[in-house]
């Protein structure tokens, strides 16, 4: 029953239009707002952003080494 309907779509812009690639009928768009607090601050910051991720990764190495040393240290030798 549901396969013999036909679905009917309707193609209309915001101004009723059903001609969407015709430019006379394009609507002006005006973007409101700013840049978030993420974007302001890696935009000050973004000559230090490297350094930040070089010295995160050097510390995760260490606290790694740090880990796997005390673990196999703690381990009793025969």
């Amino acid at each position: 029953m549901m396969q013999d309907s036909a679905n009917i779509y309707y193609a209309f812009n915001w101004s009723g239009q059903n001609d969407f690639g015709y430019p006379d009928f394009w609507k002006t768009v005006e973007l409101t707002g700013g840049p978030g607090w993420y974007e302001k601050l890696t935009t000050k910051y973004e000559q230090y952003w490297l350094l930040f991720y070089g010295i995160t990764l050097f510390i995760s190495i260490l606290i790694l080494v740090f880990l796997f040393n005390h673990r196999f240290s703690c381990i009793p030798h025969p």
